[in-house]
């Protein structure tokens, strides 16, 4: 008997064998996804800390070297990124485009993402010659309204 996600049969001596298949919803930029990154980009901190304890590495990388570290911040949960971290999850692995999970943090508007990485040893400059997470950061702050640069 087989289901949808992968499943149970048994074999011709009678032993039961696990079948499994891709995720055919998937698209190609996430086909190499595991199931910590999913949980991460998503905050959901019951399955992250289920599948780390079920053996799953927090450094895992996409062929992008996306890491969970990466796309919990990007997502903007602290939450998922403590989880991470209190595992070892490494704060300044670049992707492929020298992104680092605190540049992420700041594309994402998250605060409380950047204050852990910052507490955790990530580094604010560039990790090659693009824009830093403080560039990042302050194209997304937003000055008060009136105020165009000048006092009022």
């Amino acid at each position: 008997m087989e289901s949808e996600g992968g499943g149970r049969s048994q074999d011709d001596g009678g032993q039961s064998t696990m079948t499994y298949v891709s995720n055919p919803l998937m698209s190609d930029f996430a086909s190499d996804w595991s199931l910590l990154h999913e949980a991460s980009i998503h905050g959901r901190q019951v399955t992250l800390n289920k599948l780390i304890n079920q053996g799953y590495s927090v450094n895992l990388i996409t062929a992008d070297h996306v890491t969970p570290l990466h796309e919990a911040c990007l997502g903007g949960h602290p939450g998922c990124a403590t989880i991470l971290l209190k595992h070892g999850a490494k704060v300044n692995n670049p992707n492929v485009d020298w992104r680092t999970p605190i540049f992420n943090a700041c594309v994402s508007g998250s605060v409380s993402c950047v204050n852990l990485l910052l507490q955790h040893g990530a580094s604010p400059h560039a990790a090659c010659d693009v824009a830093s997470p403080i560039h990042e950061a302050s194209k997304r702050v937003q000055p008060p309204q009136g105020s165009c640069g000048r006092e009022i």
